[in-house]
């Protein structure tokens, strides 16, 4: 039988979610005996509250980020970051609003220089009982995070935990599918094929990030501030790319060419 190549996958989130934080490790439970299987690969989560160990003399999100390069991985060398938040941002750190978002902004900075990990961030949306001024706070952080996320990642909405299991799940296999399994141990830079092509020229050339609701406005703001150029939509297949842009044309009367990849 040949060797399983192990994937990592890093979870990030804080308290509130704990129900969705062991839906991550079922599901992934569930692809490893499926999926995964016949694609030579084996998941594995690393879950900052469970992976890390006691330590003196740091903060504990600095402690984590050592152990994470040291006794881990790089948060480069993850094929994955999840994140997923509801009402709380999570417990300040002295380089962050919150250790949530201190491992967000490093996937950030690993994936801007290295390609990886694959960045996806989850938000509940049911509502809940804000009893407190600082429960309140804590929620306005959220939404204001959000936001900045959507300019620069894949978020996705959920109702309840069982929702996102849903979500995760379908996400997750097909992310796997896409996987080519690497070759006399080699690390494999990146799952879309045509990402890993053309990810240093977006990187040069694309400054703005934004996301699907935001697009139209991108656009507008684009042609009026840029004489020429190249306006670049890049998103996963059967998200509506084409849709967005055929929508756009006929709204505003403009001719377009469409250059489709299959592979993207």
């Amino acid at each position: 039988m040949s060797q399983l190549e192990l994937v990592k996958i890093f979870l990030a989130s804080p308290s509130d979610v704990r129900m969705e934080r062991d839906y991550v490790e079922k599901v992934v439970e569930e692809i490893n005996r499926t999926t995964a299987l016949s694609k030579g690969v084996r998941l594995e989560v690393v879950r900052s509250e469970k992976n890390a160990y006691p330590s003196f003399g740091q903060g504990g999100q600095a402690a984590l980020n050592s152990q994470i390069s040291n006794n881990v991985l790089l948060m480069e060398d993850y094929e994955l970051f999840v994140g997923i938040m509801w009402n709380r941002l999570g417990t300040p750190t002295p380089r962050a609003e919150s250790g949530t978002v201190e491992e967000y902004e490093r996937a950030i900075a690993a994936f801007e220089s290295n390609g990886k990990p694959d960045i996806w961030f989850y938000f509940r949306e049911a509502a809940a009982q804000l009893n407190s001024e600082s429960e309140l706070e804590q929620r306005l952080k959220v939404l204001a995070f959000k936001k900045e996320v959507q300019g620069r990642a894949l978020t996705h909405d959920y109702e309840k935990p069982s929702d996102f299991r849903e979500r995760f799940s379908q996400g997750l296999s097909l992310w796997l599918s896409r996987w080519e399994k690497t070759e006399d141990n080699q690390k494999k830079t990146n799952l879309n094929p045509f990402q890993s092509n053309t990810q240093r020229i977006i990187n040069d050339r694309v400054k703005d990030f934004v996301g699907r609701e935001f697009v139209f406005e991108a656009i507008d703001n684009f042609f009026s501030t840029q004489p020429k150029g190249y306006l670049t939509i890049e998103a996963d297949p059967g998200v509506g790319k084409s849709a967005i842009l055929a929508k756009y044309v006929q709204q505003n009367y403009c001719l377009a060419h469409f250059n489709q990849n299959r592979g993207s």
